[in-house]
């Protein structure tokens, strides 16, 4: 079969996600706005008088940003949120209480990186704030003067800026910190100059708003709710584990395939493949099966009584193996029984790893999917499945998940 085989790029998925996500963020509580700046506005400097004798000295530049960039997660973590936040935006206080549930719901797998962007136009307090958790960070306690900041915005963002800086000293000497090395290093003209710095180093990167967030490096465009920056990180997840190409072929057609999906309940799922029918799509999905693409894979979309869906480890319904294969249609094979295994597509010859289970005869469906295998025992299995929905219960516990795949 001559088959044009297609690589999915990042950004057709993050387009699709957000096309996808819309639906669910607009009838989303609790979504957190952003902040915009209306002009391109240096800004002045601070209130602050400086010290004569300053005693700070430049950090080391960091892809130009003129300021350390603090981390939080594991150092080696297969995903990065890259987050520009004001002190005194509201929106990125709401934002960092996400993501302190972010890094607990995924320990060793998740980095937060944060670099400042005062809106210094828009907030007479950011560029001090900034100065306080750099100060503070100078005696290793950034991470305390940036929670302390965030969480008690309320408290000091109706301070005149005199009365803020008397507050941050109090607050720094509660710390445990040299509170006359703090005075001076928020004094420090040198830093000073580089805390305004990091405002045009987010102009030229054309980062107009607060929170912005960069996840490995793709720019995060939705509202930034727990449930949306979630499914981010799974795809950001499984982008880690993508495949270049289509696979070389494995298998022969004239062998009869018969598999079993082991799951986290101790049964198993009976299933023929249809290499005949479906070669690339049976191809495929036995190249991932070895390299362990589904281990883990829960069935994160169920319609009761119509069908359930796997194979995609990020769980959003979305994610692929960073290769797409076209339709394979045999006009044999039809929806015309409960069990039949089919390709989940998201367009014209855009099948990947995602697949479907009928639960009933599904005859509109025929011609329409790759259909490349059928239930033979264990249908039961997922017959008794709970509703559930990839995006809108993304944070609930999947009700049964693959362990392996096995081939006979």
């Amino acid at each position: 079969m001559n088959a044009v085989i297609a690589r999915h790029s990042r950004g057709m998925r993050v387009l699709l996600l957000t096309i996808l996500l819309s639906n669910l963020t607009a009838c989303t509580s609790g979504n957190q706005p952003v902040e915009t700046l209306s002009t391109r506005v240096r800004p002045t400097n601070t209130s602050v008088p400086t010290s004569p004798d300053p005693t700070s000295t430049p950090a080391p530049l960091s892809l130009d940003y003129p300021l350390p960039t603090w981390s939080l997660g594991a150092i080696q973590a297969p995903v990065v949120f890259t987050i520009y936040g004001d002190y005194q935006s509201p929106p990125a206080a709401g934002l960092n209480v996400i993501l302190a549930q972010l890094l607990a719901l995924h320990p060793g797998e998740l980095k937060i990186e944060y670099r400042h962007f005062p809106l210094a136009t828009i907030h007479d307090k950011s560029l001090i704030a900034v100065l306080a958790a750099e100060a503070a960070g100078q005696q290793d306690h950034f991470w305390d003067m940036h929670a302390w900041l965030y969480q008690n915005q309320s408290l000091w963002s109706s301070d005149d800026p005199q009365a803020f800086v008397e507050r941050l000293l109090d607050v720094a000497e509660n710390m445990g910190l040299d509170r006359e090395i703090f005075r001076l290093a928020i004094t420090d003209s040198q830093l000073q100059s580089r805390v305004e710095a990091t405002f045009s180093h987010a102009i030229r990167l054309d980062i107009l708003s607060v929170p912005y967030i960069e996840i490995n490096g793709e720019p995060f465009v939705l509202p930034s709710t727990l449930e949306n920056l979630e499914a981010y990180y799974q795809l950001a997840r499984v982008g880690t584990r993508q495949y270049d190409a289509y696979p070389p072929n494995r298998f022969d057609l004239e062998d009869t395939q018969i598999v079993s999906l082991v799951l986290d309940n101790g049964a198993e799922i009976t299933i023929q493949l249809f290499p005949e029918s479906a070669p690339l799509a049976v191809n495929s999905f036995i190249f991932l099966a070895q390299e362990g693409w589904y281990d883990g894979c829960g069935f994160y979309s169920v319609v009761p009584g119509i069908q359930v869906e796997s194979g995609d480890p990020s769980h959003t319904g979305i994610g692929d193996p960073g290769y797409h294969f076209p339709t394979e249609i045999d006009p044999v094979r039809s929806f015309d029984q409960a069990g039949m295994l089919a390709m989940i597509t998201r367009g014209p010859d855009a099948n990947g790893s995602a697949f479907f289970i009928t639960l009933t005869p599904r005859p509109e469906l025929n011609g329409m999917r790759t259909i490349f295998g059928q239930v033979l025992e264990g249908l039961e299995q997922l017959e008794s499945l709970p509703a559930r929905s990839p995006l809108e219960d993304i944070l609930e516990p999947l009700p049964l998940r693959i362990t392996s795949i096995t081939t006979h």
